[in-house]
């Protein structure tokens, strides 16, 4: 759905620009790059997710019974070990770009919001690890 939705919003949005060059009174050629134009509506984890999904099916796909154990090992260790600090240095990035002074006038709806959301998802986290166990 989203590739689909990117698509449709950046034939719209090329539409729209074509729109407003014959508007202006400009004698310049538009010219649009085709990377330019993909960089601004794809982002780049969505490329990074494709990339690593077909990494992972190649390498099943590829190495099949021969290597299988060495593939599995190695995306575990991938997976498992290093998302753990990819996650934790991303979370620290978003924690020090956050600035006290952009906080102190948004008010304390926000923050409950964010506490009954954490709370609705620990719940239900934990009633069905009491229910799995």
């Amino acid at each position: 759905a989203i590739p689909g939705l990117t698509y449709v919003h950046a034939m719209n949005h090329h539409q729209t620009n074509e729109e407003q060059i014959k508007n202006e009174s400009s004698t310049k050629p538009a010219t649009i790059s085709g990377l330019n134009t993909f960089q601004k509506f794809v982002p780049p984890f969505l490329v990074a997710f494709v990339g690593m999904s077909c990494l992972r099916s190649t390498g099943d796909l590829v190495l099949g019974k021969d290597y299988y154990d060495l593939f599995q090992q190695t995306m575990n260790l991938v997976g498992n070990d290093c998302s753990k600090y990819a996650l934790g240095t991303a979370m620290a990035g978003v924690g020090l770009s956050t600035s006290v002074s952009s906080l102190q006038g948004v008010g304390w709806k926000p923050f409950a919001v964010g506490a009954a959301g954490a709370l609705t998802v620990g719940g239900a986290g934990f009633a069905v690890a009491s229910m799995i166990a």
